[in-house]
């Protein structure tokens, strides 16, 4: 996984954005009568979903940009770029086709169901997309047909791999086969989304015999190749989920279960808890959880951190990313994932941190440098914009911190690990010995103290004052 730091500009966009959207069928150009306006934020003159991708961007443009395929109004984008996506409008007809064939059902008939659904989620308000859309009698149906094309090849792709079919060889699906891998991430770009409920209208006008279950699970089961949860488990998730915004909230929402903590009712400062390094010469042990299969579920038990293992790949890096950005631009989504990408910044702090995670078998699937995934993490946990009444693991920190600050156990842990040398063996004299020698015996201790550290720190970085303040504390 290609780890690049280079944070993206802030789109600073202002005004209206004319935006073509393809015919459909055809990867001709578009139709010189089609226009999407993008309302931008006229308050600060800026794009509020640029700055929810910013405040969530952490390894450049490239984890909000599809691999292979475009979805909803990122057809609209007519860059280099999106010209060389390698599924074109031409394949998508090709799944229509599978779907009208079995329904018969014309493309004119699908738009209509679609249509009112389209304008209810074109207000900015409904949350369906990350700007208000503009349509009009020019723009409303080359959008629907757009949609419903979307919307086909989705469905197709979810029922024949969620179902683990076999792909025939004349199935359209078989020419980009090399592309499955990557779909599962493309469908997951926060701006590459279609309305959840247009999905839905077109599953339920094309439903299949066998089909007896919700859009929803269908779905899940789609995304459970990559993610690996047992399907009692995803039709339990299920039933709540299908009257999500779209997939991206749907898969992120499968995530956030009755099980986790839950935030305090009042605000209150949010809280720190120190690195691996400084919990482990507290005392405080972290281990891989092996009930939970749910990356959010961390827990505290009498003195040990509890985490399940998370893959660190090209999808997850992905998810994670665009849940977060998700998150900043939601005003009513909860902020799970933003708040779980900021205790993995607490927690990570160098090389020696990740390599523990490793060790303990959290972390899993990145081939790399351990230092290219602190990068990774300290950046997606920068710009919590946070409140603790929807801080799901304050009560979390606050047991860490509890245990943290108990001096006694802290000292006394650190007095069993420390190495036996001259400088910290400390002798307790008997009763037979005076004041005078045990205050010598005192002073040749902290002599040896400072001398050890002045010998461990570079020349010229700390002078004697500084080690004796250093010591005494």
């Amino acid at each position: 996984m290609d780890m690049d730091a280079t944070l993206a500009p802030e789109d600073h966009t202002q005004g209206d954005a004319s935006i073509p959207i393809p015919t459909t069928g055809t990867s001709t150009p578009v139709d010189p009568h089609l226009q999407l306006l993008l309302v931008q934020d006229t308050e600060k003159g800026v794009n509020p979903l640029g700055r929810a991708k910013r405040k969530a961007q952490v390894s450049g443009k490239k984890w909000f940009e599809p691999r292979v395929v475009s979805i909803g109004h990122y057809n609209c984008k007519d860059d280099a770029k999106h010209k060389r996506l390698q599924v074109k409008q031409e394949h998508k007809q090709e799944f229509y086709s599978i779907l009208q064939s079995r329904v018969k059902t014309s493309m004119e008939e699908l738009m209509e169901t679609i249509r009112r659904p389209v304008l209810e989620a074109a207000d900015a308000r409904s949350g369906h997309y990350s700007q208000k859309i503009k349509l009009n009698s020019s723009t409303i149906d080359p959008f629907l047909r757009m949609l419903v094309l979307d919307g086909c090849f989705i469905l197709e792709l979810f029922r024949v791999l969620g179902k683990s079919r076999k792909i025939e060889s004349d199935h359209p699906l078989a020419s980009v086969a090399w592309a499955i891998p990557q779909f599962y991430g493309d469908l997951l770009l926060l701006e590459n989304q279609i309305p959840f409920v247009v999905l839905k209208k077109l599953f339920e006008t094309s439903k299949m015999p066998d089909e007896d279950y919700p859009l929803s699970l269908l779905a899940l089961r789609f995304f459970n190749k990559v993610m690996r949860r047992s399907d009692e488990d995803l039709i339990k998730m299920s039933e709540k989920l299908n009257d999500s915004l779209h997939l991206l909230d749907l898969v992120r929402g499968s995530f956030i279960t009755r099980y986790l903590d839950q935030p305090p009712e009042e605000k209150k400062p949010v809280p720190v808890i120190y690195c691996i390094t400084k919990l482990l010469k507290a005392g405080i042990k972290i281990k891989m959880s092996e009930a939970a299969d749910n990356f959010l579920a961390v827990k505290f038990k009498n003195g040990v951190i509890e985490m399940p293992k998370i893959t660190v790949d090209y999808f997850m890096h992905s998810f994670v990313v665009n849940c977060r950005a998700f998150e900043q631009l939601d005003n009513k989504s909860s902020k799970h994932i933003t708040v779980y990408a900021y205790f993995l910044d607490c927690l990570v702090n160098t090389a020696k941190d990740v390599e523990y995670l490793y060790e303990q078998n959290i972390i899993d699937g990145y081939v790399g440098k351990n230092s290219e995934v602190v990068q990774f993490i300290n950046k997606l946990g920068k710009e919590m914009d946070v409140e603790t009444d929807q801080f799901y693991l304050y009560n979390f920190f606050e047991k860490v911190n509890h245990r943290y600050n108990d001096k006694w156990k802290v000292r006394w842990t650190e007095f069993k690990h420390r190495p036996t040398t001259p400088s910290t063996l400390i002798i307790i004299p008997n009763n037979g010995l005076n004041i005078s020698y045990s205050i010598r015996l005192l002073r040749a201790c902290t002599a040896c103290l400072i001398h050890e550290q002045l010998q461990r720190c570079p020349y010229g970085k700390l002078d004697h004052a500084q080690v004796v303040r250093r010591v005494l504390d």
